[in-house]
């Protein structure tokens, strides 16, 4: 099979993942402006749309999933502000997240940054589109932006939406982005196949990012999709890329040779999309042992359910959101996905404990908004 071809129902994930985003949001779980725009101007773009609206089991779980991952990110930034240095963070198969743009439009109270998002070439270009429609003049969540939709890539500063200033105007050359102005982060999303270990590398060396900074790379239900020999060669490369203290954090199913387990990936392998690593890495246990295997020194992984119910202890407040009656299947599906930190460099160990989510137990999703505004 032509592996472009054979691409195909991986790359339709994004859409979906996306439209859950926007479903999650519409149902009262989080703000978010950048997400709202573009929701506003997709169904123009895809034909045939039906609708955002998921289930309330499904608007949970992707609550849940942007949510952990979401505060492993405010840590990770908020721990490498003691380096001193600007904190990089790749995002792998980052699709339409519009999370770098929530975290630049409260830089007062985060470090600066470097957001880095790969993701298929046709899955960039896309964004690249979606964006183009949505943003414009002082809606615009850039400036000094290039856009190459034709190479996939795009790069420039995203700043505050409330608060442009004349340095985030400033010219973005090579030799000056390292050092960001006051309230400034650097984005770049590059089209690349993850798998092809050759070429991820020649991109990652054009996208000036430095090996000895801090840096987090993050891989949301990306790394189960891949044949295991692919997905170990990455976990491997960013081990080896990177001198600096470095987390890695994903997000993957687990198999757990239960029925539910098995009809899921029977329903998931029906649409196209099989999921290649699960029967070598089909348990929690099997991936710390993988990431260690691979040159990460230390691990924690945990089911979605125990690191979801370690972030939020107050769980019933949730229905007043939206009612969740399907409590039983809800802890059975959180139970096959885990999450996993893993860490490497000079205090990798303070690293992994300050990625503890028992440590922002029930601070508000997005807490650094709400800092931000009661600092207003």
């Amino acid at each position: 099979m032509n592996r472009q071809n054979g691409d195909a129902p991986l790359i339709a994930t994004n859409d979906d993942a996306f439209q859950s985003k926007v479903s999650a949001m519409q149902a009262g779980y989080f703000e978010d402006f950048a997400l709202s725009r573009m929701a506003e101007k997709y169904s123009g773009l895809r034909t045939g749309f039906g609708g955002f609206r998921r289930p309330p089991i499904i608007n949970r779980g992707t609550y849940a999933r942007m949510l952990l991952k979401e505060t492993l990110v405010e840590a990770f930034l908020r721990h490498s502000r003691e380096a001193g240095k600007v904190a990089q963070i790749i995002s792998l198969g980052a699709g339409f997240d519009t999370h770098p743009f929530e975290l630049s439009d409260n830089a007062k109270m985060l470090p600066q940054f470097h957001y880095v998002e790969l993701d298929f070439p046709q899955v960039v270009k896309d964004k690249i589109t979606l964006m183009d429609s949505t943003f414009s003049g002082k809606d615009s969540v850039f400036t000094a932006c290039t856009c190459q939709k034709e190479q996939s890539s795009a790069s420039g500063i995203i700043h505050r939406k409330e608060h442009p200033t004349a340095e985030n105007t400033a010219d973005t050359s090579k030799d000056q982005s390292p050092q960001l102005r006051e309230e400034a982060s650097l984005y770049s999303m590059k089209g690349v196949d993850l798998r092809d270990i050759e070429e991820l590398s020649s991109v990652v060396d054009g996208l000036d990012v430095h090996p000895e900074a801090p840096t987090l790379i993050l891989a949301e239900i990306v790394l189960v999709y891949m044949q295991p020999q692919d997905s170990d060669k990455l976990i491997s490369f960013f081990s080896n890329r990177f001198t600096g203290s470095r987390a890695f954090m994903t997000i993957e199913h687990t198999l757990q040779e239960s029925e539910f387990g098995r009809q899921m990936v029977q329903n998931i392998a029906s649409r196209g999309s099989p999921l290649l690593g699960l029967n070598c890495y089909p348990s929690i246990r099997s991936q710390e042992a993988r990431f260690k295997k691979l040159g990460w020194h230390h691990v924690r992984a945990q089911s979605l359910l125990e690191a979801f119910e370690k972030r939020i202890q107050n769980r019933l407040a949730l229905n007043k959101i939206e009612m969740l009656d399907e409590l039983e299947e809800w802890r059975l599906i959180m139970t096959h996905y885990c999450v996993v930190c893993a860490t490497s460099g000079a205090g990798g160990v303070r690293l992994l404990n300050a990625l503890d989510l028992t440590r922002y137990q029930d601070v508000p999703f997005r807490s650094y908004k709400n800092q931000d505004k009661n600092r207003e």
